[in-house]
């Protein structure tokens, strides 16, 4: 979220700092949140540490080591780029047990749906306003949410949890 506000902030784009500012006020609180609830804090420090460094170290080059604001959009939407296209990808991490065991229980279907929307979503909305920092990775990661939907139809789950039929169950 902070290198996409960056970049919102970079090409004064509305959508993306509203978007963006809201993920960073919830992200936050989630990382607070999943802290307080950790049973042994120590493991949680190594992986945050990374993640700040990767989340503030491309900020810190663009603030204080680039002049150009061509350059300085170019970097920080490159960054982004690399972010979400990992973020999306994400749960295919699980893709060599899904094949092995020929079954997507180790897949949460409800966030495969969503990441596939909002792919597409923001992909439109880059194709929209015609920039390709947005659309590109964003068109990616719809292909890789629809791979992430394929596997659901190709190796259904048993109905563990996270299955469709298990999330329509709690609905009802």
């Amino acid at each position: 979220s902070c290198i996409w506000l960056k970049y919102g902030l970079l090409t004064q784009d509305h959508t993306i700092l509203l978007v963006n500012g809201i993920g960073l006020i919830l992200n936050s609180y989630y990382v607070v949140v999943c802290y307080c609830y950790a049973k042994d804090e120590r493991w949680f420090h190594i992986p945050l540490i990374i993640t700040s460094l990767a989340m503030f170290g491309p900020l810190i080059f663009v603030k204080f080591f680039i002049d150009s604001y061509t350059m300085a959009t170019s970097v920080i939407g490159y960054c982004g780029c690399v972010t979400v296209t990992i973020m999306f990808g994400s749960p295919l991490s699980t893709l060599r047990r899904v094949v092995q065991t020929k079954s997507t229980e180790s897949m949460v279907f409800s966030l495969c749906v969503m990441n596939f929307v909002v792919s597409v979503t923001w992909a439109l909305y880059g194709y929209t306003i015609g920039d390709l920092f947005v659309q590109g990775p964003n068109s990616a990661g719809a292909l890789l949410g629809l791979l992430q939907l394929l596997l659901f139809v190709k190796y259904p789950s048993s109905g563990g949890p996270g299955h469709v039929y298990d999330l329509a169950a709690r609905l009802v």
